[in-house]
């Protein structure tokens, strides 16, 4: 009887190292795709500019103010996949928050 629940706890720890971590990376990842389709958008005040074309960067440091604290990434070594991402100008704080961070 203690076997068999101190394996189930030990199951559900294991479980729960997996499922913690893989909770905040799908968090990330929306965070990510709302901002860049608010960037795509052009209706938000906290994430300004149009996006650049393929390869660049554009947007950080470029003002001050929150504005300037985001850029529009794209990897053309990625093209295949589409992939694209706005890195916000941050710390620690904003990369629990975001896949990207200056």
């Amino acid at each position: 009887m203690v076997s068999t629940l101190a394996g189930g706890g030990l199951l559900l720890a294991g479980i729960l190292v997996i499922a913690i971590p893989l909770v905040g990376v799908f968090g990330r990842g929306q965070a990510d795709n709302s901002a860049l389709a608010l960037w795509n958008r052009g209706g938000s005040t906290a994430l300004t500019g149009t996006a650049p074309e393929t390869g660049s960067a554009a947007g950080c440091g470029s003002s001050s103010g929150p504005t300037g604290a985001y850029a529009m990434l794209s990897f053309p070594s990625l093209a295949r996949y589409g992939y694209a991402g706005v890195a916000g100008d941050g710390g620690w704080d904003m990369l629990l928050q975001r896949s990207m961070v200056h």
